[in-house]
């Protein structure tokens, strides 16, 4: 009877459960779990994660750690009281992503790292077609759960960077093999963009990442003079489209002469979270003084 009891608590238990409250003020998005079974779908859950860092990092009341770091863990069974620790934040955000069918399910839990409690939990399931309404939904429901003040208007949060899901699913399938950062995945990033680019020549971003994979191939692999014309040309083509695109101010460009020096006189509170929350590129320590 008990296991009954159990049985139905867990298929008729609301889909958002508040365990506990308090304020908090700084957290680590961990990479949600890939639980689709098949692990070519790493682009799905990597995507995800990455765009919960990103808007929570405009909140102007938490500080969200940098997907650098919190990467670091990928892969590796380390407790949650360890992971915060060596992270020097007070929660964790974890989860996971599973599909069933053409529906997605994402499961995030926001944990204590000092006790190991759970603080909140929810679950999200929508249409895969939906994406950008679910991660939306699962920022909007953190937001409002941990009271969280926004620094930026929810038209700017809510912004979606293309119509078109499979241009946005090839754009994340270039973002996964770019942040692998070998020559072949960095080439490969390359071809998942320019699909992107094709799907819909308005998407900035996957003008973006051609910038970021061709940077990121003059540091590491080619001759500066090789490839970062290359980068600066796709820079500029995302800020024509999109003169107000973070990730598109945070790329090399024509009018650059070093760097993050050049960047950093204009960024304003959406550049310098946007910047916090990526971190390191490759490109950044390139001197833009490399002229094509």
């Amino acid at each position: 009877m008990a296991f009954l009891g159990l049985g139905l608590w867990y298929f008729l238990k609301p889909a958002s459960v508040q365990v506990a409250s308090g304020p908090v003020t700084s957290l680590a998005v961990m990479p949600l779990k890939n639980l689709t079974g098949d692990p070519s779908n790493d682009y799905l859950s990597d995507g995800v994660t990455d765009s919960l860092i990103e808007s929570l990092a405009t909140m102007d009341s938490l500080a969200v750690i940098a997907r650098d770091s919190s990467f670091a863990f990928k892969g590796e069974d380390v407790d949650n009281a360890r992971a915060g620790t060596a992270l020097g934040v007070q929660s964790l955000l974890t989860g996971s992503v599973e599909k069933d069918g053409e529906k997605l399910r994402i499961t995030v839990r926001l944990i204590n790292v000092a006790d190991g409690r759970v603080l909140w939990a929810t679950e999200t399931r929508k249409a895969s077609n939906e994406i950008f309404s679910l991660q939306d939904e699962i920022t909007r429901n953190i937001v409002q759960k941990l009271k969280l003040r926004k620094a930026l208007p929810d038209s700017e949060l809510s912004k979606r960077p293309t119509e078109n899901i499979a241009a946005y699913n090839m754009y994340l399938k270039g973002r996964y093999f770019w942040h692998l950062q070998t020559e072949q995945d960095l080439n490969k990033s390359i071809e998942y963009f320019t699909q992107a680019a094709m799907m819909d020549p308005r998407f900035a971003i996957a003008y973006c990442g051609l910038a970021d994979a061709y940077s990121s191939l003059a540091f590491y692999f080619r001759p500066p003079n090789d490839a970062m014309p290359k980068a600066r040309f796709y820079a500029a083509k995302a800020l024509e489209i999109d003169p107000e695109s973070a990730d598109a101010h945070l790329l090399p460009s024509p009018d650059l002469s070093s760097g993050m020096n050049a960047i950093g006189r204009r960024l304003n509170v959406k550049l310098t979270r946007r910047w916090n929350s990526r971190q390191t590129m490759p490109w950044r320590m390139i001197s833009m003084e490399t002229t094509s």
